[in-house]
């Protein structure tokens, strides 16, 4: 074997070994096996700008899904969107969804039950019957008051209260947990969403 060989296969193996003998080893290849699966990738640390950012997108769609509807527009396609961009679902991530004014189911793991509660049972493709539609209140401002942020690898838990001010001007409070994690793509998705009314004692 020439000696250009004979270097190349010993740098090559050298480099294989020391891979495998690294104490990042593990952590790399089940990084490889979470990015094949089509995960999202573990090398965009999620931020408290992102969960900013992210939460305003949410306020924001809330509230054009009601402006639509008010201007008789077609508010189901703007709700279709919003559910696309901010849950899971369409990334293929499991999404455990309870919101705030739901009993019968009052947990949602079903997109169309989601989107039943967003527009109301009158528009969704599967209703579910008790929806009268959270989005199309409507609503003409969203805030949120994050508590806390916890960040962890490829996740960041928010929890906290949530202000929605209709059209009279007042606000009802809310509160909220809301889990994220990365899309293949970078982008952020709700995971875990839950909302209740504060406890009157």
């Amino acid at each position: 074997m020439a000696p250009v060989k004979v270097k190349l296969v010993i740098l090559l193996l050298t480099a294989v070994s020391s891979d495998a003998l690294s104490p990042l080893a593990p952590v790399r290849a089940a990084k490889r096996v979470f990015l094949r699966r089509g995960g999202a990738s573990p090398t965009l640390p999620i931020n408290s700008q992102d969960v900013t950012d992210a939460q305003k997108a949410w306020g924001d769609g809330i509230v054009e899904i009601g402006r639509i509807y008010t201007a008789k527009g077609d508010y189901k396609a703007e709700a279709v969107k919003v559910l696309g961009d901010l849950y899971g679902w369409d990334s293929k991530m499991d999404v455990l969804f309870k919101p705030t004014k739901a009993a019968n189911p009052a947990i949602r793991l079903d997109y169309d039950e989601a989107l039943s509660y967003f527009v109301g049972a009158a528009s969704a493709d599967k209703p579910v019957a008790e929806d009268k539609g959270f989005a199309i209140a409507p609503w003409t401002a969203v805030r949120f008051d994050n508590k806390k942020t916890l960040f962890l690898s490829d996740s960041a838990t928010a929890m906290g209260e949530y202000y929605f001010t209709g059209t009279d001007g007042s606000e009802t409070k809310v509160e909220y947990t809301f889990q994220y994690r990365r899309a293949s793509d970078g982008s952020l998705k709700i995971v875990v969403h839950h909302s209740s009314v504060p406890f009157a004692a």
